[in-house]
């Protein structure tokens, strides 16, 4: 009777995840997530070619940050093959 139970639990709530995606959920459009960071790191001056420190690691993460932040968009306004 408990096993029963708790199979049947187990398929409801395993359905109940299934569906349509809401439309106004915010998601990251790829696309302009790319563009973004191609921008950003394309008005970086150029640096020093060697370096002892991890800057350039720091400007790649502050670009991504930035390019993930302004890329959010609500779920219908982003074409379907920019969607992750």
């Amino acid at each position: 009777m408990i096993k029963s139970f708790l199979i049947s639990s187990f398929i409801i709530l395993s359905l109940a995840g299934c569906g349509e995606p809401d439309p106004d959920q915010s998601m990251h459009d790829q696309c302009l997530r790319e563009q973004l960071f191609s921008k950003c790191l394309s008005a970086v001056p150029n640096g020093p070619i060697t370096t002892n420190s991890d800057s350039w690691s720091e400007v790649v993460h502050a670009c991504s940050d930035t390019a993930t932040y302004l890329s959010t968009r609500p779920r219908y306004s982003i074409k379907r093959e920019c969607r992750l």
